[in-house]
């Protein structure tokens, strides 16, 4: 495995976890079909495409991924906890 494919599916990966944590945190809690359908990309990128495609992938799901926990990490420490 490439180290861009690498870092593509680390990536999908850490967004998976971040949904995973919202829904567990908010009970009632759906994910938009943003973070669904780019996951669904990415993976069809990760099995489909060359290296050079997973690489420009990638950075958005990063900066996805950055936005969808920045909410959680401010409700988390407005009730005293902190979250990673």
């Amino acid at each position: 495995m490439s180290d861009q494919k690498k870092q593509l599916a680390g990536a999908v990966i850490a967004l998976g976890a971040t949904i995973t944590d919202a829904m567990d945190d908010v009970p009632g809690f759906v994910p938009c079909g943003t973070p669904a359908q780019v996951i669904l990309d990415a993976i069809s990128t990760y099995t489909n495409a060359d290296d050079a495609a997973a690489e420009q992938v990638t950075p958005n799901i990063v900066a996805l991924r950055a936005r969808e926990r920045a909410p959680r990490r401010r409700r988390a420490r407005a009730r005293g906890r902190r979250r990673a």
